[in-house]
């Protein structure tokens, strides 16, 4: 069975002030190598923007068990996940120097006309086997009112190729608004991510997150009426 295995180091720029990778700078690393996965089955962005098409998150599920120190070696290996024609699973498996896993994870891709901005029906033709993981689905995620709220613009350099509001940016809204005693825990956590519809450079949005008891923050970013992604962080 063909597998893709991508390796990186925790960088300085990838850490908080306790020395350890900051969740969003492991998701960032998750993304990447997704990426190139794809990219090697033969399916970059580039391949697809000239057949008018290109790729959107459409939702993940991640979970860290230990986020590692500074300059310390990482590895993602990405597989198939489930497909049915419409999304496109690639399933995630994070790893220590050492070998021992950190993280795993389901993301769930789709193909969208470019021009339309809509979802569209695809099979690939991907080398790659399908393969279970030691994960959850990403789980559904329900609205919530009042909170914690944030008004800020998406801002050029938070855009990606699609124009929008690149997936990793919204993970970094989140833990922009999470309290100091979230951030710096370094228990068991896990992330899921429910992508909605598409921020476009220079739109306004609303940020939201709430805590429900102990465990669990959700999160909301809007553009007016139109919720664009809603998120859940559960702590062991």
């Amino acid at each position: 069975m063909e597998t893709n295995i991508y390796r990186s180091i925790i960088q300085p720029e990838d850490i908080d002030p306790s020395g350890l990778s900051t969740i969003p700078a492991l998701y960032r690393k998750i993304i990447a190598a997704v990426g190139l996965n794809i990219r090697k089955e033969g399916y970059g962005v580039d391949v697809m923007a000239q057949r008018g098409l290109t790729w959107a998150l459409a939702r993940c599920g991640i979970e860290i068990r230990r986020r590692p120190a500074l300059y310390s070696e990482l590895s993602v290996e990405v597989w198939k996940g489930c497909e049915d024609g419409v999304c496109h699973g690639r399933n995630v498996e994070i790893r220590d120097g050492e070998g021992e896993i950190i993280g795993c994870g389901i993301t769930d891709w789709c193909v969208l006309d470019r021009n339309t901005h809509r979802p569209v029906v695809s099979r690939l033709d991907s080398p790659l086997e399908s393969r279970d993981v030691n994960c959850d689905r990403p789980k559904r995620i329900g609205l919530f009112g009042g909170g914690k709220e944030v008004v800020g613009l998406a801002g050029y350099s938070e855009c990606d190729f699609n124009g929008h509001l690149n997936n990793c940016r919204y993970v970094d809204w989140f833990f922009n608004l999470l309290p100091e005693k979230v951030t710096a825990l370094t228990k068991p956590l896990r992330l899921d991510i429910n992508f909605k519809s598409e921020i476009m450079r220079g739109a306004q949005i609303l940020a939201s997150i709430k805590e429900f008891g102990e465990r669990q923050i959700d999160f909301c970013l809007r553009q007016g009426s139109s919720v664009a992604c809603l998120a859940s962080l559960s702590l062991a």
